[in-house]
């Protein structure tokens, strides 16, 4: 015999579902799985940005905490742009880059990527 739902956990989940929905619509967003919302820059934001490449093609790379301060962290196929045209701009929003412009100048990729791009391995850090 099939067991149905209890009614009180349907009625939860109909009303998380009206809430993200009117939720979103107020913010112009599309849907309780598709909501964007602009975040206010804060210290944290800073610490996530683009890492772009010379073809106009870019990643999101973030900040991880290093002694010199100045490991990222991004995918690793992020970081195949072999003529070493990467630069990360950190904190970057609305053009400006609050933060400088980074250079690329090492990368750091898992033996699966770099011997074979493995997309287990699709992770890599970068100085």
């Amino acid at each position: 015999m099939k067991r149905m739902p209890c009614p009180a956990v349907l009625y939860v989940v109909v009303l998380l579902t009206v809430t993200s929905a009117s939720e979103a619509a107020a913010d112009d967003g599309s849907g309780p799985f598709g909501v964007t919302v602009t975040a206010a820059p804060t210290a944290e934001s800073a610490r996530v940005g683009p890492l772009f490449s010379k073809d106009g093609h870019f990643c999101t790379a973030s900040v991880v905490h290093s002694p010199r301060r100045d490991l990222l962290v991004t995918a690793a196929h992020c970081l195949d742009d072999g003529d070493g045209g990467l630069v990360f701009e950190p904190g970057y929003r609305n053009g400006r880059a609050p933060h400088g412009v980074w250079r690329i100048v090492r990368r750091y990729l898992p033996d699966g990527w770099a011997k074979g791009q493995h997309e287990d391995s699709d992770v890599g850090f970068a100085a």
